[in-house]
């Protein structure tokens, strides 16, 4: 644990299951006692952030559902499902040593890719508002990313859980988003560079 700080308690937190451990002492039984991992699984770092006290990491994670693993399903016999997800590292230092370290994920896609959750199994209470499937996806988000490792393609979207998306004759500015191609941004920007320029011809 020579790595953690030790004038401050450090903490790590895996967020969608909230294991982890606050302190040296409950940090060190985590990671020696709950942290297993199959020999399959293999880390892929795709892209690295650092600024003056924070390391945040992208990371391609593929395993093979062999045994238990707490950290990210916990109280789940192994299933012999091969399963990869994106996985986002926040962590803050402190003096060159770690302070704390979040680490997010995508859980309903770890739950769909191990047969735990199916996204057409919708509740009488969510089938009455309208709810048809829930919008998630497996593999492929992960996949997506590691896609040739082309940058022109790595991550793009295709919308195929937005309805009427990929119809004939159907785009994104013409489903009723109102953007006309823009990203959000864009359109915020449009808009106060009008705004501006009705204030300069009012003066």
């Amino acid at each position: 644990m020579s790595s953690y700080t030790t004038h401050k308690s450090p903490h790590v937190t895996y967020i969608p299951t909230l294991t982890g451990g606050i302190g040296a002492d409950e940090l060190e039984e985590f990671y020696s006692q709950y942290f297993g991992n199959p020999k399959s699984l293999k880390l892929t770092l795709v892209s690295r952030t650092i600024g003056a006290d924070r390391i945040v990491d992208e990371i391609h994670v593929r395993f093979k559902h062999t045994q238990e693993m707490p950290w990210i399903l916990p109280g789940v016999p192994a299933t012999q499902k091969r399963v990869q997800i994106l996985v986002v590292s926040v962590v803050t230092m402190r003096g060159g040593k770690l302070y704390h370290e979040h680490v997010y994920w995508d859980q309903a896609s770890v739950l769909l890719q191990i047969g735990a959750l199916d996204p057409n199994a919708i509740p009488e209470s969510a089938k009455k508002i309208g709810i048809e499937k829930l919008p998630v996806v497996g593999s492929a988000a992960a996949s997506r990313v590691l896609k040739g490792w082309d940058p022109e393609q790595e991550g793009e979207a295709d919308n195929d859980l937005i309805p009427g998306w990929n119809d004939e004759g159907e785009g994104g500015d013409e489903a009723g988003n109102g953007l006309d191609g823009q990203s959000l941004n864009g359109k915020a920007a449009g808009q106060k560079t009008a705004e501006k320029s009705e204030t300069d011809q009012g003066n």
